[in-house]
C-alpha cells in the first residue's frame, strides 16, 4: 500500500565544533526567554564562580554502571564546571517506572539525564510546563550545541516539535564518523571460507551456498558437522543486514521507507520486497541455516557458541573486541549483499542517535547553568570525557596526534573487559543514553577497531546516506499513533517471526496484509505523512 507524500531532499553538512561561543541566533524562540543570571558564565570555565548544586535522575547500566560520584569524568567536569551534581541513580532496566512516578507525584529533580524518554511524553509534558523549553537557553548559553545546529539544520528541524518548541538535547555521531553509523554487518568465519575454498559472499545467493557449504562441508574437520552456518542473537540484526538487499528500511526507519517505484512514503511490511526478504530468510532457517534458537538465545549463549568455534558467520560489530576462544580471530567482514533485483546500497543511519537525552525541569532554580553543563557534551573536550574519560588517567595523546586508550584499559586484569576498566572514568560506558557528540577519533569500541576500520573503506562506495531521524507529532497525532502503534507494529512483529519459521504459510499474505489494513493502517500512513512531510518541509 502506497500513500504519496512530498518528498524533499534531506540536508546533510558535516558538524563543526565550536572552540569558545556563538553569535546570538537571529530567529526569534518560540520559547520562554530566560533573563540571564548574574553569575552564569556564557562562555569560559568556571560556569559559576560560587558552586551551585543539581539534582539529576539518570539511568545507570545494569552490567558495567558505577557509582557516578566515583567516575573520574563527573569529578573533573565538577572541577571544570563548578557545578555539583546530586545524582538518583536509577539502573536502566527500572527508570521507566522510576521517571513516571517522578513525573505523577510531582517530585521532579532539576533534570532528567539519560531517562529515555519517549517524544509523546516530550511533548506531553512540555505543553503542561514541567518540561521547559530549550530554545533561548540554546541561543544563549549553549554555544556548542547552537553551532551544531545552525550547521545542521537536519538536526534542528528533527528535535523541534510542531509547536516550534525544544524540550531535550539530542545525542548525535559526528556525521563523517562513518563507522559508527554503518554497524553492525556481516562476518564471516575466515578460516571456513579458506577450507572450503570460497570467498566471501556478494549477493544473498552467494551467502545461501557459502551456508549450504558450511553445512555439507564439515569445514572445522571434527566429523561431526556440528557447525551453525549462521549464528546470530537477534533476528532484528540479519534482517536488518538483509534490507538493503531486498530495498526495503531504505530511510533507517522501522516499518516505513520510500518505495523504491513511486517516490511515496511505504508502509513497507506490507510491500511485495519485504515479502521476498522474509521468504528467503525462511529458506536459511527451514533448510537449518540458521541457529534454530535464534528466537530465543540469549548473549551468553551466543558467545559461548562462537567462542567454541560454531558459527560460519554473524551480524555484529567487530567480533574480535567481544569473542573469545577461537573465535576471537577468525572472522573477517563483509559487504553488503547484493539481493535478487541488485540492490545492494547500505543506509548508514542518522546522526541522531536519540532525541531525548536530557530534560531539564520546571523545578529547575538554576536553567541557566544547566544548560552551560550539558552544553560542554557538544565540545571535543566534553566528546574526550564521554567517551573516553580522562587525559593521563584512561587514554593519552599519541605522537602522530591520535588518541589512544592506556594500555592499563585495553589490556585489563583477567576477569575483566575493557568497559568494565573504562568505567572508573569514562561516561558512556556508566549510563543509558546520554547526550553530546560521538566522534569516532575519540571512540574505541568495536566500530572503530583497524579491522573495523578497513572493512568500512572496503564498502564506502556502498554506503548511503538519507536516514530520516525519529519523527515528531503533534499531541492529538501521538496520542492516536500510540493506539495504531501498539498494535499494528506489535503484529508486525509476530508475524515476521511466524513467516521466517513456516508456523504460518506465505499462502496467508493476503490474510496478513488486510489484517494489518482492519488496524487502521491508512490513519498510521496519515500521521506518518503528516509528521514526515513537516520535516521535509522544514
Amino acid at each position: 500500500m502506497y500513500f504519496k507524500v512530498r518528498t524533499a531532499a534531506l540536508l546533510s553538512a558535516l558538524l563543526v565544533l565550536l572552540p569558545a561561543c556563538a553569535d546570538k541566533s537571529e530567529e526569534t524562540s518560540a520559547a520562554t526567554e530566560f533573563p540571564a543570571a548574574v553569575d552564569v558564565s556564557k562562555a569560559g570555565m568556571p560556569i559559576v564562580q560560587e558552586p551551585i548544586t543539581l539534582q539529576m535522575m539518570v539511568s545507570i547500566r545494569d552490567t558495567t554502571g558505577l557509582d557516578l560520584n566515583e567516575v573520574a569524568a563527573f569529578r573533573k567536569l565538577q572541577e571544570i564546571t563548578n557545578v555539583q551534581i546530586k545524582w538518583d541513580q536509577v539502573l536502566i532496566s527500572a527508570i521507566k517506572e522510576k521517571r513516571n512516578l517522578a513525573l505523577a507525584s510531582d517530585t521532579l529533580p532539576d533534570a532528567f539525564f539519560a531517562a529515555a524518554l519517549p517524544n509523546e511524553d516530550l511533548l506531553k509534558y512540555g505543553e503542561q510546563g514541567t518540561f521547559i523549553p530549550l530554545n533561548a537557553l540554546i541561543d544563549d548559553y549553549a554555544p556548542n550545541l547552537k553551532k551544531v545546529l545552525d550547521t545542521n539544520p537536519d538536526i534542528r528541524r528533527a528535535i523541534t516539535f510542531p509547536n516550534g518548541n525544544i524540550y531535550s538535547l539530542p545525542y548525535l555521531n559526528e556525521p563523517s564518523s562513518t563507522a559508527l553509523r554503518t554497524f553492525p554487518i556481516f562476518y564471516y568465519n575466515q578460516d571456513w571460507l579458506e577450507a572450503l575454498e570460497m570467498k566471501a559472499p556478494e549477493t544473498t545467493e552467494q551467502f545461501y551456498d557459502y551456508l549450504k557449504a558450511v553445512k555439507n562441508g564439515d569445514p572445522n574437520k571434527n566429523g561431526l558437522f556440528d557447525e551453525i552456518p549462521y549464528g546470530g542473537n537477534s533476528v532484528a540484526l540479519l534482517v536488518n543486514a538483509l534490507s538493503s538487499a531486498f530495498d526495503v528500511r531504505n530511510r533507517g526507519q522501522d516499518f516505513i521507507d520510500i518505495a523504491p517505484q513511486s517516490e511515496s512514503l511505504r508502509f513497507y511490511p506490507v510491500s511485495e520486497r519485504y515479502r521476498e526478504m522474509l521468504t528467503y530468510i525462511h529458506r536459511l532457517y527451514g533448510e537449518k541455516l540458521i541457529n534454530q534458537n535464534l528466537f530465543s538465545i540469549n548473549g551468553n549463549q551466543y558467545y559461548t557458541d562462537a567462542a567454541n568455534g560454531l558459527y560460519g558467520s554473524t551480524v555484529y560489530y567487530d567480533p574480535t573486541t567481544v569473542f573469545t576462544g577461537v573465535a576471537k580471530e577468525a572472522f573477517t567482514a563483509g559487504l553488503p549483499l547484493k539481493g535478487p533485483h541488485g540492490d545492494q546500497n547500505k543506509v548508514i543511519s542518522h546522526v541522531i542517535r536519540a532525541q531525548s537525552g536530557f530534560v531539564i525541569t520546571s523545578k529547575n532554580k538554576h536553567p541557566e547553568a544547566t544548560m552551560r553543563w550539558a552544553d560542554y557534551f557538544y565540545s571535543e573536550e566534553g566528546m574526550k570525557l564521554l567517551s573516553m574519560g580522562v587525559e593521563n588517567e584512561s587514554f593519552q595523546k599519541t605522537l602522530d596526534g591520535e588518541y589512544a586508550l592506556t594500555d592499563a584499559i585495553r589490556n585489563p586484569p583477567a576477569g575483566v573487559t575493557q568497559d568494565q576498566a573504562l568505567a572508573k572514568y569514562a561516561i558512556y560506558v556508566n549510563i543509558g543514553t546520554p547526550i553530546g557528540i560521538l566522534d569516532q577519533k575519540f571512540w574505541k569500541g568495536a566500530e572503530t577497531t583497524p579491522d573495523a576500520l578497513q572493512a568500512i573503506d572496503r564498502m564506502k562506495d556502498m554506503l548511503a546516506d538519507g536516514a530520516w531521524p525519529p519523527f515528531t507529532y503533534t499531541e492529538e497525532e501521538g496520542k492516536r499513533l500510540a493506539g495504531l502503534s501498539a498494535d499494528i507494529e506489535k503484529y508486525v512483529i509476530e508475524m515476521q517471526a511466524k513467516f521466517i519459521t513456516g508456523v504460518v504459510p506465505f499462502s496467508d499474505w493476503n490474510n496478513y496484509v488486510k489484517t494489518i489494513e482492519s488496524m487502521g493502517l491508512e490513519e498510521y500512513m496519515q500521521i506518518k505523512g503528516a509528521a514526515y512531510s513537516r520535516y521535509s518541509d522544514g
